[in-house]
């Protein structure tokens, strides 16, 4: 009896340390904290870029007098709804690092089941996913039946099933919101956004959601300020009072530095989720344990440290 329970108990301690390698954890860990910084900073960027959107076109309504007022649309063309999509895109990418990272560094079984849920609710809230029934209840199925002496192992099955799982529907969404911010500088980048890089996974192909609006976000807010820097300096050129010269000198000068904010950002945020989408592929990898590709998890990291810090810079000029 005392031999048949110390088997038991022998073995369960030896398949709940079957979990993920140190290695792993620091790769998922590594990971999930890239994508909660990438996450956060761009859905701020993006609410962001309306608002000086907005910001601009209400500029060049105070210098055109030809412009009909009650007609006149502040946002275009970066729409709420357009704006709403890609910050829930950002969401679920945020919820899948969350995930990935409750998983690999948490005991706390409440908190994984709360996150795993987040994961479904906000990838079926982005319309870019397009999750199959499958991938739905890769998340749900499995970390339901975490506890017990076999947490660690089952926990590990979990990491591995979610990142197979979600592997395609992630770097979906990291490539919609790439082509974002593809081009800036180049008269208005691509309007038809149709290219991004090409995905480091195999067998995933990007499909444009449905009703998606064709121009994308950075171009939207480099035309905005375009129009806005042509229209001024049309002001500035002809002979026009001393108070008009004024106002289409500060327009001027916000079109000019939204113009840099906009490269800049379009430079860095390309990078991060190029970055994230190679650091994706690469994860599916390390936990196959295959560590030749660790270094797209370590570029990651360092693209999301770099768009942070240009942020930073832009947010005090």
């Amino acid at each position: 009896m005392i031999l048949a329970r110390g088997f038991v108990i022998g073995a369960a301690v030896l398949i709940a340390g079957c979990g993920l390698s140190p290695i792993q954890k620091d790769q998922v860990a590594s990971f999930s904290a890239a994508t909660a910084s990438v996450g956060g900073a761009t859905a701020a960027q993006f609410a962001q870029l309306r608002q000086d959107a907005v910001e601009m076109n209400a500029e060049r309504l105070m210098l055109d007098e030809s412009q009909a007022p009650f007609q006149f649309k502040f946002d275009e063309p970066l729409g709420a709804a357009q704006i709403t999509q890609r910050v829930l895109a950002v969401n679920a990418l945020q919820s899948y690092g969350d995930t990935l990272n409750k998983l690999a560094t948490s005991d706390q079984s409440a908190d994984i089941k709360q996150s795993s849920t987040d994961l479904v609710s906000n990838f079926n809230a982005a319309s870019a996913a397009n999750l199959t029934s499958a991938q739905e209840t890769a998340a749900t199925d499995i970390i339901a039946s975490l506890g017990g002496f076999f947490v660690e192992y089952q926990k590990k099955k979990a990491v591995e099933q979610i990142v197979s799982s979600y592997a395609c529907p992630v770097d979906q969404l990291a490539a919609l919101l790439e082509r974002d911010f593809l081009n800036f500088g180049a008269g208005g980048g691509d309007p038809t956004r149709d290219h991004a890089s090409q995905s480091p996974i195999a067998g995933c192909p990007f499909h444009s959601p449905r009703g998606d609006p064709a121009v994308g976000v950075l171009y939207g807010y480099e035309a905005a300020a375009g129009r806005l820097k042509d229209f001024a300096g049309g002001v500035l050129a002809r002979k026009e009072p001393f108070e008009k010269r004024k106002e289409a000198t500060q327009a001027m000068l916000l079109a000019m530095r939204n113009l840099d904010k906009g490269k800049a950002v379009g430079r860095d945020a390309t990078a991060a989720l190029q970055a994230m989408r190679k650091a994706n592929a690469a994860l599916v990898g390390a936990l196959k344990g295959n560590q030749l590709k660790v270094q797209d998890i370590k570029a990651y990291g360092d693209a999301a440290k770099q768009l942070l810090a240009s942020l930073r810079i832009l947010a005090h000029q």
